[in-house]
């Protein structure tokens, strides 16, 4: 399952934002969806949360495997913690900023990496990389707008169903 949203730019200060969100709702085994859907409920095995910004689109995403049975329950639980976005504080903010940060500063370690985001940020028409920068200048009121702004119920969803073809067993 897919559940989708198109967002801005990187142009957009809001980018930065969802930046945040994801790493908050879906980026490892301490995000608020694993926690919630896994952990707690049971419902899932493998959850996260993608987010693109690219320089000329953006689009979010929270993905997931499970059964089909659960899908109407996942979307429900999905969507109450997007709707949750409007309570978070300001210390699993904060907490969200440092793992964005640490995460950043191992990525920039690879030569690689750094030679795609240096590329990246010339095609942005800017100097110098400010990442972490637009990072911390986000604060409680830009999740709360960015996320009620995007992350509402106007999304789209995609579910992938296996078929059992005749020669395969149920």
């Amino acid at each position: 399952l897919v559940l989708g949203y198109k967002t801005p730019s990187r142009k957009s200060k809001a980018s930065y934002a969802l930046d945040i969100i994801k790493y908050y709702l879906g980026y490892g085994q301490s995000s608020k969806l694993f926690e919630e859907i896994r952990e707690k409920h049971g419902l899932v095995y493998e959850i996260g949360a993608y987010y693109e910004a690219s320089i000329n689109y953006g689009f979010f995403a929270i993905y997931l495997s499970t059964d089909k049975q659960n899908i109407k329950k996942v979307t429900q639980i999905i969507l109450k913690e997007l709707n949750n976005l409007q309570n978070i504080t300001k210390k699993e903010l904060q907490q969200t900023k440092e793992q964005i940060e640490g995460h950043f500063l191992l990525k920039t370690e690879d030569k690689h990496f750094l030679a795609d985001l240096l590329t990246y940020y010339i095609e942005l028409n800017k100097s110098k990389i400010d990442y972490i920068k637009q990072i911390k200048s986000i604060n409680l009121k830009d999740i709360k707008k960015i996320s009620k702004k995007y992350l509402n119920n106007n999304y789209t969803l995609t579910i992938l169903k296996q078929k059992w073809g005749e020669n395969m067993k149920k």
